[in-house]
């Protein structure tokens, strides 16, 4: 990239040159990029980068694990020095919303995903972003959307493609997609009552005292009471729905099933 306007840049403002400077690359003045042009042309081989590169940006990518593949064999991430200290248990973003309900959730992931397309734009900590907008409308190109897949990776552990804002083109399509990654904690409503069930089984089994029993057993025996009449109820309207919707055959085969059986 040139420092002097030119087809490919001179519809970049400042945000885009400012992101681009992020990533790791900058501006070359034109003395040096013509220098780089002609030396390029006189070298056989294949493939050539002429490109600044801001070494410092660089090894802070390569530290936070956000480097670009092709470049990790430039920049390495610095060795962990080895120490004696107690390893500290460190919670991952998978861990932050375990447990969490649905809603909750999704509202998480959504803060996260807002959040780093905000920083993708350079907008100041706090700005709104639009989820359901497409991303390309707010600016992204394929160096922003690998950036935004690279800086969801980190803040989530997730495992996401290059493709991912081609894929799913909003905040919001990025959050859906996310949560089909993440583990669900929260047990499904079949199962969740099922297990309050046993739990009350065994304080039913535990109970010692007969004032008590007696009090629990018409409790429960007026609320099975409640629930078949519920479910008859509920089974009640089914049926008509289903003599509702029968043919003049079927209609005919049940009421001589009926009078078979009387």
């Amino acid at each position: 990239m040139w420092a002097a306007a030119s087809g490919m840049t001179e519809g970049l403002d400042a945000g885009d040159r400012a992101r681009l400077g992020r990533s790791g690359i900058l501006e070359l003045p034109t003395e040096d990029a013509l220098a780089l042009f002609d030396a390029a042309a006189e070298d056989d081989r294949a493939a050539l980068a002429p490109v600044l590169l801001d070494t410092a940006a660089l090894r802070g990518q390569a530290a936070d694990g956000t480097l670009p593949p092709m470049l990790r064999g430039l920049f390495r991430a610095p060795a962990r020095r080895v120490t004696t200290v107690a390893p500290v248990a460190t919670t991952t973003f998978a861990d932050t919303i375990a447990g969490q309900s649905a809603e909750k959730r999704e509202q998480t992931v959504l803060d996260v995903v807002c959040g780093q397309v905000a920083a993708v734009l350079g907008h100041s900590v706090g700005t709104e972003v639009d989820p359901g907008r497409a991303l390309r409308d707010l600016g992204f190109d394929s160096l922003t959307s690998v950036e935004l897949r690279n800086r969801l990776t980190a803040a989530t552990g997730l495992r996401l493609p290059s493709t991912l804002v081609f894929d799913h083109p909003s905040a919001a399509a990025i959050t859906r997609h996310m949560l089909t990654l993440l583990p669900r904690t929260e047990p499904e409503p079949e199962t969740g009552v099922l297990d309050q069930l046993d739990q009350l089984e065994s304080a039913l089994l535990a109970l010692t005292d007969d004032g008590t029993a007696t009090k629990v057993d018409l409790r429960l025996r007026a609320l099975l009471a409640r629930w078949s009449d519920a479910r008859a109820d509920g089974a009640g309207e089914d049926a008509e729905s289903d003599l509702d919707s029968a043919t003049d055959d079927e209609l005919f085969g049940y009421l001589d099933n009926e009078l078979e059986t009387s």
